[in-house]
């Protein structure tokens, strides 16, 4: 690489005509310098692991984020939710409508100015559980990856949906914890046809700050 470098240098700049000899070698030697410190800057990127979740995107959307950058107030405000007692918080669902590449909708938690909080991906499984199992494990694969050691990896194993008194729908989430307590989740869930919903995939971003005030204001 460095010889190929070399000689395209030389055919756009003509060093023997502008330069002295002396000139030349110690321009040559700089070019070495500088093209051995670029190798160790990319190799170490390539070694570099994800360690906040506001490094990572969904839909090309951060933790941190302002959702007016992506859409109009408008739309906000017609697919706002009504979760929590205290409104200083709300969730926002948007579906396909929006174009989503690799997702059916997107939730969202904002701030009462538009700062994004936590954004969630779901994608429709109908009724295709393994589907979902499977897409879980691709992604799986992929934040293994891109995270650090750093951050610890958990399953919670197939549990009942407390949503469904039957105890029939079911779920299995993947979890990294990061160390300043954030998480980001994969989770597939296998609803019961008396729940009339489908099954779906969801992987989230979330805040611990967030998490902490979802458990206290839940209705």
């Amino acid at each position: 690489m460095v010889a190929i470098i070399n000689i395209n240098l030389d055919a756009n700049f003509n060093f023997h005509e502008i330069l002295t000899r002396t000139v030349y070698s110690e321009k040559l030697l700089f070019m070495r310098l500088f093209l051995s410190a670029l190798i160790l800057i990319f190799s170490f990127q390539s070694l570099t692991k994800a360690e906040d979740i506001r490094d990572f995107e969904i839909e090309g959307m951060s933790i941190g984020d302002s959702l007016l950058d992506y859409f109009s107030k408008k739309v906000i405000i017609d697919k706002t939710l009504n979760y929590y007692k205290d409104k200083t918080i709300l969730p926002i669902y948007i579906e396909k409508e929006a174009e989503f590449n690799e997702y059916d909708g997107v939730q969202f938690h904002i701030n009462m100015q538009f700062k994004i909080l936590s954004i969630e991906g779901v994608i429709w499984f109908k009724d295709n559980f393994e589907g979902c199992k499977k897409k879980q494990k691709e992604i799986d694969n992929d934040f293994k990856s891109i995270f650090s050691s750093n951050i610890s990896r958990w399953e919670s194993g197939i549990n009942s949906h407390e949503a469904d008194k039957s105890g029939k729908s079911i779920y299995n989430i993947i979890y990294y914890d990061f160390k300043s307590k954030d998480t980001i989740s994969i989770g597939c869930y296998d609803w019961s046809k008396e729940m009339k919903h489908s099954d779906n995939l969801r992987v989230g971003i979330i805040t611990n700050e967030l998490m902490t005030w979802i458990n206290t204001n839940y209705e």
